[in-house]
């Protein structure tokens, strides 16, 4: 009988990963929240898309583009 082992993952939780995925989430929320208010963020480039509303106060979305991360925020007016 041979005991066969799981070497692909540990059996806990690593806490320095869920700490990094914290700060990651954080980071993009954070930029999200920023980026919706201001419509820019230093070091990104800002698309804004008006295509259904035609303007520019009540875009349709704000896509920021950095390197090959793209995040999209959809933008809803009432």
């Amino acid at each position: 009988m041979a005991a066969d082992g799981d070497f692909t993952k540990p059996d806990w939780n690593n806490p320095i990963d869920t700490d990094l995925d914290a700060i990651r989430d954080m980071q993009n929320f954070l930029l999200c929240i920023a980026a919706s208010g201001a419509s820019v963020a230093p070091g990104w480039q800002t698309t804004v898309d008006i295509s259904t509303g035609d303007s520019y106060a009540e875009p349709d979305a704000v896509m920021l583009t950095r390197g090959t991360r793209a995040i999209r925020i959809k933008t809803t007016w009432e």
